[in-house]
């Protein structure tokens, strides 16, 4: 009886087991599910002779040919860019909660008190890196937008 209920519980365990990889599989892996993280979304491709195959190693920000401009902080930083921002004014509609919400690539922010379902005029402040032939750096943890 015992050793019924051991192989009863070992084939439950496989059988679940052979299930939810499946299940994984078929979710492509979590590929859709799981978004990039901004790191690994700011490496380039570049076309340089780096022989590696691979994007740079290091402690950052690259530079290139004989530009004399030093390697950024680490890999949150992409080399000749500066931070931008602007400011802009919206109208939205709040919801039932009082929150509004916008919507900026794949950055959504929400803020409440406001009235419940009006339209309502939002400033948004929207950040990026641009390129400049300048050494600086720009950290990419600080690009997307917020509500003001």
């Amino acid at each position: 009886m015992k050793n019924k209920k051991s192989i009863l519980l070992g084939v439950l365990v496989l059988v679940l087991t052979v299930g939810l990889n499946v299940r994984h599989i078929l979710d492509n892996y979590g590929v859709k599910g799981n978004k990039l993280h901004v790191a690994v979304l700011a490496q380039s491709n570049g076309s340089g002779d780096d022989s590696s195959g691979g994007g740079s190693s290091g402690s950052g920000g690259s530079s290139s040919g004989g530009d004399n401009c030093p390697n950024c902080p680490d890999v949150h930083y992409t080399s000749k860019s500066k931070i931008t921002a602007s400011v802009s004014s919206y109208n939205v509609t709040s919801n039932t909660k009082g929150e509004v919400s916008f919507t900026y690539g794949d950055v959504v922010s929400v803020k409440g008190d406001f009235q419940k379902n009006k339209v309502v005029a939002i400033l948004v402040e929207i950040k990026n890196c641009e390129s400049t032939s300048s050494c600086s750096c720009c950290d990419q943890r600080t690009v997307g937008a917020k509500i003001m």
